[in-house]
């Protein structure tokens, strides 16, 4: 179930806040893009994004009040040209 789209933070945006069936709050990085001259849009997600990403799933987290809930970092990759849409789970690893 979406939560929450385009949440803004200091840190940056979320674009897809969700919580899943089993129980985990998932933050959704969307990329998109109609050429893969500069690569698969899943590619784009470098590792200052992901650090911003990151920060931005502690702050939400903080603001509402959220502990003790697992959390994930999937990233969707939209091809614009084909219409072709890449869901990876797990894409992106917090630190404890």
């Amino acid at each position: 179930m979406i939560e929450e789209t385009n949440w803004r933070c200091r840190w940056g945006e979320i674009d897809i806040i969700a919580l899943s069936p089993d129980g985990i709050l998932v933050f959704v990085e969307v990329k998109s893009g109609y050429s893969r001259r500069f690569g698969h849009p899943c590619e784009w997600v470098t590792s200052k994004k992901s650090e911003k990403l990151i920060k931005s799933a502690r702050q939400y987290m903080l603001e509402r009040d959220i502990c003790d809930v697992p959390v994930r970092f999937d990233v969707v990759a939209v091809d614009l040209g084909s219409g072709r849409i890449t869901h990876i789970t797990d894409a992106i690893k917090a630190e404890e």
